[in-house]
């Protein structure tokens, strides 16, 4: 008779504690950032253009597809050397990853189609700066991915959902005409807020004027010498410093 009375007491127990236990875990979350919540004022693009800098970071310090592939690096008998250093690069060798290129690319994209619809007219230089930013940012993503693999998919537009659209390659020269592109906007959009000055360096942690047009340089001779595009692809000025 004593077990079955703590059996019953144990079920009665469990019964009063179930509702508890499915209410904690079915408590709806505090917050949600989502793009659909957070573009909602002028002020949100300044931290996420912020954000997109640590993929810059990310790539930059990243010696997978630079000095590891050099003459720099001697193999030793504690070598840690993956199949870049053995220049085997190839789709099915696992050495290319290119996941954060396109989510840092798709960041570029979605901060490019939110902005449009903020006319920032208290602070019209800060979106041009945002903008100009977000361009060469974008080229440098696109130039540092075509330098490794070539031929890339040139994905522009803004992903919203989870349709994400399956792009062919483009050629090599295709992804530099887009790079071009972009930093050509970056400096039309630097060259156009008060006070502009060719010199000036806001930030060294950021682009600016200067950086874009040595990014633009760097892109204009890989056309020329490694796509075989000729030093008559370079622009005048370029030309006669290279004589």
């Amino acid at each position: 008779m004593k077990k079955i009375t703590l059996i019953i007491i144990a079920i009665v127990s469990l019964s009063a504690i179930s509702p508890g236990c499915k209410k904690l875990l079915e408590v709806d979350p505090q917050s949600s950032i989502t793009d659909e919540v957070f573009f909602k004022n002028e002020n949100d693009f300044e931290p996420y253009v912020t954000g997109i800098y640590t993929y810059m970071r990310l790539f930059a310090n990243n010696i997978v597809y630079g000095t590891e592939r050099s003459e720099e690096l001697v193999a030793a008998l504690n070598s840690r050397f993956g199949v870049s250093w053995s220049q085997i690069i190839t789709p099915s060798s696992g050495a290319i990853n290119y996941n954060d290129w396109y989510k840092a690319i798709g960041h570029c994209n979605l901060l490019l189609k939110k902005i449009e619809g903020f006319s920032f007219a208290s602070n019209p230089d800060a979106k041009r700066r945002i903008l100009a930013e977000t361009y060469s940012l974008r080229a440098y993503f696109y130039f540092n991915l075509t330098r490794i693999i070539g031929d890339a998919p040139l994905m522009l537009t803004a992903v919203e959902d989870e349709n994400v659209p399956l792009l062919p390659r483009s050629t090599a020269v295709d992804v530099l005409k887009q790079i071009q592109s972009d930093l050509d906007l970056a400096i039309q959009n630097f060259t156009a807020i008060s006070g502009f000055s060719k010199t000036a360096y806001p930030s060294k942690y950021r682009f600016a004027y200067g950086s874009a047009m040595a990014l633009k340089a760097d892109a204009y001779l890989w056309n020329a010498k490694v796509l075989g595009g000729g030093m008559l692809t370079l622009p005048l000025p370029l030309r006669q410093l290279l004589r």
